[in-house]
């Protein structure tokens, strides 16, 4: 499986290092070729990342098992040209795709989609920006947290704050202060359920119980989410 996605993606790397930007726009073939890319690069971050040239990253920080490379530049020119498209569904793949870059350029992007009218679009846009180091980023991922409309985003924000601010004692602190307040009042049992993960990895190991408490829960989106969260923290103690 490694093999045949290497294949594939090396592939698919080798036709946009030899493009541009205006040529995709006027040859539609091509442009099929751009939207089978992003299909193929989301479902191979989803189902165990991508085999191509890394870089430096602590993995083991990594919530999925991914493969971060170098997105050349005429890749990044087919990125912004669907990233400000009309389609959804091609706007939500770029902002998943990027998990897999760790550039200043890949956050630039993500930034932007985070502000995307899309609710999915602006979900992954945060679980794509959890790797980052910035201040700015967790800034911005708070205020989803805070005030977004979308359950989807706020449960998707709170994971990736969490990620972030727990590199750091100091932010660490800050974000569990914060997290506790939008725990009082959240009304969505399956973004409380997110909040308590980021309250575990941010030292109250008493979130623990909140979400084994949640594998009981009437709502499967619920139950599903508290069984995931459990074999991935769960995963973390046996790495730890």
């Amino acid at each position: 499986m490694g093999f045949f996605l290497h294949v594939r993606a090396m592939k698919f790397a080798s036709i946009f290092g030899s493009t541009c930007g205006m040529v995709i726009i006027r040859n539609p073939k091509l442009l099929q070729s751009c939207m089978e890319l992003i299909v193929f690069l989301a479902c191979a971050v989803r189902f165990g990342g991508v085999l191509m040239e890394t870089m430096e990253l602590n993995v083991s920080e990594m919530p999925r098992a991914t493969a971060v490379f170098t997105l050349q530049d005429d890749v990044f020119k087919v990125l912004d040209l669907l990233a400000t498209g009309v389609d959804e569904r091609l706007r939500s793949g770029v902002a998943e795709v990027l998990i897999v870059s760790a550039s200043e350029r890949a956050e630039r992007l993500l930034l932007k989609l985070l502000e995307d009218e899309s609710e999915q679009v602006r979900a992954n846009a945060c679980e794509s920006l959890r790797n980052s180091h910035s201040p700015e980023v967790l800034r911005l991922l708070q205020g989803k947290l805070l005030r977004d409309k979308s359950s989807l985003v706020r449960g998707h924000a709170a994971s990736a704050a969490a990620d972030i601010a727990r590199r750091d004692e100091a932010r660490s602190a800050e974000m569990r202060l914060l997290m506790k307040r939008a725990l009082e009042r959240e009304k969505v049992l399956w973004v409380k359920v997110h909040l308590y993960r980021g309250l575990y990895l941010l030292g109250d190991r008493a979130s623990l119980q909140a979400i084994r408490e949640q594998l009981n829960s009437r709502s499967y989106r619920v139950r599903s989410l508290a069984g995931k969260m459990m074999q991935e923290l769960t995963e973390r103690v046996k790495l730890a």
